[in-house]
């Protein structure tokens, strides 16, 4: 089963892809969000050196922001010729007193820490996110169940 679509092109970053949908669990393709081309799937990798990316691997860098205010992150993703860069809060729910929050940190593209309330699953629906960023990937992760409930969450509630 195969599947093409356009996705309207976005005022700040036009969005394309083309994604062959296989046993409805994992997309294939190629896009761009901004000036960025992505592949899925995609390796993704970091790298803590400062010197040249020379002998560094095929995919898409993902570097971390250095200057920044408090309770702020950026990440940027890199690839040759383009790069996206997404700034967004570092929640603290014990401090906030709310245990999820989403926002949008660039064109196109959502920042998610789980979990969500319905109400705010409505407003992101609205939307239309092409990418999803999951920022505490790392802790659902850890405890196992919780990070697959989460990407569940986001396919249903999102879309593929």
């Amino acid at each position: 089963m195969s599947s093409s679509a356009a996705v309207p092109r976005r005022a700040a970053a036009p969005v394309r892809r083309t994604l062959p949908a296989s046993a409805g669990a994992l997309l294939l393709g190629s896009g761009e969000i901004g000036s960025l081309p992505l592949r899925t799937p995609e390796l993704l990798w970091s790298s803590t050196r400062a010197d040249s990316d020379a002998g560094a691997p095929e995919g898409v860098q993902l570097v971390s922001g250095t200057v920044l205010p408090t309770g702020q992150r950026e990440l940027i993703l890199r690839r040759a010729p383009g790069e996206l860069r997404l700034r967004f809060p570092v929640p603290t729910p014990e401090i906030t007193g709310v245990p999820g929050l989403w926002q949008e940190t660039g064109a196109g593209v959502a920042y998610i820490h789980a979990p969500l309330t319905g109400a705010q699953w409505a407003e992101l629906r609205r939307g239309h996110p092409n990418l999803v960023v999951l920022g505490n990937a790392r802790a659902l992760w850890q405890d196992g169940a919780p990070f697959v409930e989460t990407l569940w969450e986001v396919r249903s509630q999102l879309g593929a």
